[in-house]
């Protein structure tokens, strides 16, 4: 399995459905942080499943993921987890539930295997952690303008809560070429409609 690390992500193939429509469930990965994250994306009923597909920092879905419509590209703010006017999981599913920021993607990397799987038909990450317990991070690109973006299918493109700058923030980014690429990339613009996981202490 190959890995590098810089950052970028899309992924998931599914019915987008409110999160409010089922019981949120965690996982335990045995990570040193004891950090949970959510068995589905937010939005999504099955580990397959898509979920919506939000702009960096915006809680609501919409039809078309423009920069002309990117709510959040000038906001002076560079970490959005926990905060429910920002935080999409936060909004969404409730309790302690929040995006994940780039430092905890990185802790999920590092600390579990991953590997290239597909789920009913859909492929992604399955990410195992030392315990034995797993979670699956469906692939299926991301939203530009009012389309899938083409040339991405099957790769993992997710949101992180951070953001460098304005007009841009973080994304975890997967793909299956030569192995496993696992990217993060802190130059992505906010207003692209990303997939996003949630965590939980």
């Amino acid at each position: 399995v190959l890995f590098s690390l810089s950052f970028l992500v899309s992924c998931g193939s599914g019915d987008a459905e409110k999160s409010e429509d089922k019981k949120p469930e965690f996982v335990d990965l045995g990570l040193p942080s004891g950090l949970k994250w959510a068995k589905f994306n937010v939005g999504a009923t099955t580990e397959e499943g898509t979920g919506g597909y939000y702009s960096w920092a915006e809680t609501a879905t919409k039809e078309n993921y423009s920069n002309g419509n990117g709510t959040t590209n000038t906001l002076d703010v560079y970490n959005v987890s926990g905060n429910a006017q920002y935080d999409a999981a936060t909004a969404n599913m409730g309790g302690t539930w929040r995006m994940p920021t780039m430092a905890e993607y990185e802790e999920l990397i590092r600390e579990c295997t991953m590997t290239w799987e597909t789920v009913n038909e859909v492929q992604g990450i399955r990410a195992t952690g030392a315990n034995g317990n797993s979670i699956f991070i469906p692939g299926l690109s991301y939203m530009n303008n009012a389309a899938i973006a083409e040339g991405y299918l099957n790769q993992c493109y997710y949101w992180a809560a951070t953001s460098a700058k304005t007009y841009q923030a973080d994304a975890f980014i997967a793909k299956n070429s030569n192995g496993i690429s696992v990217e993060i990339k802190g130059v992505t613009g906010r207003y692209l409609g990303r997939q996003i996981r949630a965590v939980s202490e």
